[in-house]
């Protein structure tokens, strides 16, 4: 929250669209605070279990092992809210893969139904 001599004098538009948010409306900018902080935690946690650093070179290799870590951090999720609060996954209902004009919907769909020494062409 801004302090209580803060203005939105001399910053950017976006803060003071933020402190216009906070001063005309609370609830909201608390609202949006909060899923700023939610991501914040997600950060720290992938951070905390994977490390903070990434260690391809390439920018393409960087991005790949950041989607890796964020994908094993929402596993890693989801199995414990399997065991600790009891909740039922059920994977059974996959959602449609539209097909695309480059035909790359349905190279999506073979990765999803690929099972090794099966699938081979």
């Amino acid at each position: 929250m801004p302090k209580a001599r803060t203005s939105s004098e001399g910053k950017s538009k976006v803060w003071k669209d933020m402190y216009e948010l906070h001063k005309n409306d609370p609830e909201e900018f608390g609202a949006h605070y909060h899923l700023r902080s939610n991501v914040e935690t997600v950060f720290s946690m992938i951070k905390a279990l994977f490390d903070g650093s990434l260690r391809a070179k390439s920018k393409t290799g960087q991005r790949t092992e950041l989607l890796a870590k964020a994908l094993c951090h929402n596993i890693r999720v989801l199995i414990r809210c399997m065991y600790e609060f009891n909740v039922e996954l059920d994977f059974s209902d996959l959602p449609p893969i539209p097909e695309d004009e480059g035909g790359q919907g349905s190279l999506a769909l073979d990765r999803i139904n690929y099972i090794p020494g099966i699938n081979r062409n």
